[in-house]
């Protein structure tokens, strides 16, 4: 599990260095280049739900990252934390983006954290 942290996180750098290096260029060509690279570093660390959030969607509300649960091997922990992707798809759908439904989205990622949170505790 350590393992997979470390390998998240040295992507995640790699991936944000690489950004950063091509948005500093200013052309169009490279910025769609990081945008690109962008979705597939979500993909491949199974932040990107496909079937719950366009790559558009995530990209006009980052916090929609945060509902990914594919990349859970434990079928507990998927189920702890699919209910609150359904939700934030309720959300993006039936209110209008403003700063209440961003509170909204926000809150529902930190309660979503509790209860996968939840589902791994074991008593002492």
């Amino acid at each position: 599990m350590r393992r997979m942290k470390a390998a998240l996180v040295e992507a995640a750098s790699a991936f944000h260095r690489y950004a950063e290096l091509h948005r500093a260029k200013g052309t169009p060509e490279a910025e769609e280049k990081a945008l690109a690279n962008g979705e597939l570093y979500l993909q491949m660390t199974g932040a990107l739900t496909a079937p719950m959030f366009t790559s558009e969607e995530i990209r006009q509300d980052d916090v929609l990252q945060y509902f990914g649960y594919t990349h859970l091997t434990n079928e507990a922990l998927q189920a702890a934390s699919e209910p609150f992707a359904r939700m934030a798809r309720d959300i993006i759908d039936h209110l209008p983006r403003c700063p209440q439904r961003t509170l909204a989205l926000n809150r529902l990622v930190e309660a979503k954290d509790c209860a996968v949170r939840a589902a791994m505790w074991k008593p002492r």
